[in-house]
């Protein structure tokens, strides 16, 4: 392997001082490391002792610092948010997991790397942090329709759009009241996708370490897949999604995947798994509620599975990316709602209680399949969509969303292909947050590639 030089950015993590903020302080306004795709496929094969003490002392300064830049970001939420409970939780959480890994011992040897290794492990695996999503969503809601914020935003929304518009970030045309409402939606959202597109980075590089020199079966490196199979998966969500609907409604629409089999590419497929779950789960209740005309008709039906039109995917392969077509006849979206599918304050099912977060909702992007289809939330957290498309863009991909209302719902999300063993990537994949430093700020760009300290070469 290469040895990579040192350069003006390597940071080394200072020794936990009597404040811990005061750590967090200083680390969070350091630059995170670049860490590249085919430098994490070549990572996740690298079965050597040396290998995995390289990467562990790389996380070993790298993890404490984003989390430390995740705790800033939440302590900086605008509106109040930084006060409510569920965000305070999550502060005191990663102030943990920075407190944790800088008084951790140092990875030099292969008894203190595989001790770092449980370390990390038990972190990520806290029921707390991969609820994390779920916690921030409630809250941010919560506080919303305390304010009342909800209902003016809904008003924003069903207006005319001639009646305003936005320009550079503000808006003209509309009272103070509705003006409020769009300005707190904006922000919380920007900053909430900032948030989300960072921990998505975070879990990737951590996972790939957790699953490095792991997997038995040929292709894999680490969680990521040279031959990742669409059709399986869009199959296995089609599966999860279904025992979702019929856990939450009692009944499930006809889940129809068509493409080839066999056309693998390299990908994550826990990301796209999580992607193809989320729009199969909101086309799946559209279909079902708008063709529930009354609760006996709903009871008839519920051995019923083919009087409701099916949802179809439908996967194909392109030369740069992989594209599905989701499609549902569930009544679809009102030209009017369409700008708010992607904001953090929306959603059209009912808020899930409070025992949806804390005992039953996991993820299927946190736990592989861990029983998806009979423990996770159908919806309700107003993540969903925006989750998605986050998951989507996070190698240069995409998720778009064309409605008819009246008719249905078509979603196309474009996933690029990450070339083999993740070289000769296409631009797209080469300016994605994937591929540089896992976080959202196109102010700040990076090369491509990795940097390391010093004292880790490659």
């Amino acid at each position: 392997m290469a040895t990579l030089r040192a350069s003006s950015m390597c940071r080394v993590v200072p020794n936990i001082q009597p404040s811990i903020d005061a750590t967090i302080c200083l680390l969070a306004n350091s630059p995170p490391t670049p860490i590249s795709l085919s430098k994490l496929f070549e990572i996740g094969n690298d079965f050597t002792e040396d290998g995995q003490i390289r990467y562990a002392q790389l996380l070993h300064r790298e993890l404490p610092l984003r989390f430390s830049q995740r705790i800033e970001e939440l302590r900086a939420l605008p509106h109040g948010l930084s006060t409510l409970s569920g965000v305070a939780d999550t502060r005191t959480l990663y102030k943990q997991c920075v407190e944790a890994i800088v008084n951790a011992e140092f990875p030099r040897d292969q008894a203190s790397q595989r001790s770092f290794k449980a370390l990390v492990r038990e972190l990520l695996e806290r029921k707390n942090e991969q609820k994390v999503v779920q916690t921030m969503a409630l809250a941010v809601r919560s506080q919303y329709a305390k304010e009342g914020l909800d209902v003016q935003d809904k008003l924003v929304a069903d207006m005319d759009s001639s009646r305003w518009q936005d320009v550079q970030g503000g808006w003209t045309g509309l009272e103070p009241r509705l003006l409020e409402a769009a300005r707190v939606r904006s922000n919380c959202d920007r900053v909430l996708n900032r948030f989300y597109m960072a921990r998505i980075g975070l879990r990737f590089i951590t996972e790939q370490y957790l699953h490095s020199a792991q997997r038995n079966t040929e292709g894999w490196s680490g969680v990521l897949h040279s031959r990742c199979d669409p059709v399986q998966v869009a199959n296995m969500a089609a599966a999860d999604v279904e025992g979702l609907a019929y856990h939450h409604m009692g009944q499930c629409p006809p889940i129809v995947v068509r493409g080839e089999p066999g056309g693998a590419f390299t990908y994550i497929p826990k990301h796209m798994h999580y992607i193809l779950a989320e729009l199969l789960k909101n086309a799946c209740r559209a279909v079902v509620h708008a063709h529930r005309s009354s609760e006996q008709a709903s009871r008839r039906r519920r051995r019923r599975k083919h009087d409701l039109p099916p949802v179809e995917v439908v996967v194909v392969h392109g030369a740069e990316d992989v594209a599905f077509k989701i499609s549902d006849q569930g009544g679809g979206i009102p030209r009017s709602s369409m700008p708010s599918v992607w904001t953090y304050m929306y959603s059209t099912a009912q808020q899930p209680g409070s025992t949806d977060v804390t005992q039953r909702s996991r993820s299927s992007l946190d736990v592989d399949r861990e029983s998806v289809s009979q423990t996770g939330a159908l919806a309700g957290y107003g993540v969903g969509l925006p989750m998605s498309r986050l998951y989507a863009r996070y190698f240069g991909g995409e998720l778009d969303i064309q409605s008819i209302e009246g008719l249905g719902t078509d979603c196309y999300v474009h996933l690029p292909k990450l070339g083999e063993s993740c070289e000769n990537l296409p631009e797209m994949v080469l300016s994605s947050p994937g591929n540089q430093v896992s976080t959202q700020d196109s102010n700040n760009p990076v090369p491509n590639g990795i940097d390391l300290p010093s004292t880790v070469t490659y």
